[in-house]
Parts: structure tokens; C-alpha cells; sequence
């Protein structure tokens, strides 16, 4: 089995759901995170994952080609995401990232039409699917 990367945030639980299933599998699970050391300290700390790191996500690329370039990988990890953010930022340069890793991401289209809450609802009328009528609420004045 491949290692696996997993951009972890507040979702702790499903995070660790996926490295115990990755490392009973006998692969190396790996949790990047960007918001500081608070929570890759508790995934660093879980018998579930080999290392967890807090990156800035403007140095993302540069953290992982280090890691390559180190040797830190057995072979080309598959990535996995639990965030919106992490979706987003993969998908900017998503041809970099698909160079050196398998990724666990819906298409271009998916990433950037379902990520933006104020046009999900019409990508998904677009595509037949039932959507519950919504108000985007900016002041105190719009909640009624």
C-alpha cells in the first residue's frame, strides 16, 4: 500500500479513521495541517500516524518537495483531503500536485463550483439535483 498524505483541520476523528485504516494496511500515514502546531501535535501524538506536520499553505509546495527530495516517502503518496481549504489550494496547481502524488480530489469543475457557497445551489440546478431555497445572511438586518 501506498503512504498517504491527509490535510487534516478541526475533524480530527475522520482523520484518524483514515490513518488507522492506512496503517493497518502496514503504510505510513502523514497529516499536514495550516493551522500552526495545536492540532499536528495531537495527530503527531495518535499510534495511528508516522509524522504530522503544520504548514503554511503558501509553502506547501516547497514542504512537500523537500519531503520528496529527503526521501521521506517510500513511493508516490496518495493525498487525501478533509477540508475545504486544502481542496482548494491543491486544485491551483493541481498539475504540480498529480505530478507527484495521487490525489483523492474531484475534478477541477467539483472543486471550484462546490467549494463557493453562493454558487453551489445553481451548479447543482444546473445538474438536475433539488436544492433547498437559501438566504445568505450579512447583518443583523437579513435574518428576518
Amino acid at each position: 500500500m501506498k503512504d498517504v498524505i491527509v490535510f487534516g483541520g478541526t475533524t480530527l476523528g475522520s482523520v484518524l479513521d483514515i490513518c488507522e485504516v492506512v496503517r493497518n494496511n502496514g503504510a505510513k500515514t502523514y497529516v499536514i495541517t495550516f493551522d500552526g502546531l495545536e492540532y499536528s501535535d495531537i495527530y503527531r501524538s495518535s499510534v495511528y500516524v508516522t509524522d504530522a506536520f503544520s504548514v503554511e499553505p503558501e509553502s506547501l509546495q516547497t514542504f512537500l518537495t523537500l519531503k520528496i527530495q529527503d526521501g521521506t516517502f517510500d513511493n508516490q503518496p496518495i493525498m487525501y483531503f478533509t477540508t475545504d481549504e486544502s481542496c482548494l489550494l491543491i486544485n491551483r496547481n493541481r498539475d504540480w500536485y498529480e505530478k507527484y502524488f495521487t490525489l483523492c480530489l474531484p475534478s477541477s469543475y467539483i472543486v471550484e463550483s462546490f467549494n463557493d457557497k453562493s454558487a453551489e445551489a445553481i451548479e447543482a440546478k444546473k445538474n438536475g439535483l433539488l436544492v433547498p431555497e437559501t438566504t445568505v445572511i450579512k447583518n443583523r438586518q437579513d435574518k428576518s
